[in-house]
């Protein structure tokens, strides 16, 4: 099984932020009671990006201490299904039929098994339309070993 956590352990707060900033408020809401982190007092009038910005900082403490695997998978997914170009990028190297880079095949459980030269290949053809970063979460997320 992958360690979603030990994912988002390895990215920057930064790169952790866009990928909280893409989840649906009710699931920000239920990631945090999730993980007993307090909503913020109200009174103050705080920018929204201030109060997302601490959100997904206090959020990204509590995931790398509590190890919720499931909370980690749930920001993941919702992250990757909105990296297109990315999903399209892989998806065609790997030669499966898609939609817009999603998929009804099991085939790309494959990247589970593909050995390192295929791994590098499959990431030149990922970096082509983005960051090797956003390539390594993604073969990671998909069971790859990079």
């Amino acid at each position: 099984m992958t360690d979603f956590t030990a994912i988002l352990k390895d990215v920057s707060l930064e790169k952790f932020g866009e990928m909280f900033s893409v989840l649906p408020r009710q699931a920000k809401q239920v990631l945090g009671k999730r993980l007993g982190l307090k909503p913020p007092k109200p009174g103050r009038l705080v920018a929204a990006a201030v109060r997302t910005a601490a959100k997904s900082e206090n959020i990204y403490s509590a995931i790398l201490d509590f190890d919720d695997n499931e909370a980690a998978e749930e920001i993941l997914r919702s992250w990757l299904l909105l990296q297109r170009p990315m999903l399209v990028a892989a998806l065609d190297h790997m030669g499966l039929a898609h939609q817009d880079g999603l998929t009804e095949s099991n085939d790309v459980e494959k990247i589970a098994t593909m050995d390192k030269k295929e791994i590098k290949a499959l990431m030149d053809a990922i970096c082509t339309v983005c960051s090797s970063e956003d390539a390594m979460i993604y073969i990671r997320f998909m069971g790859g070993t990079i």
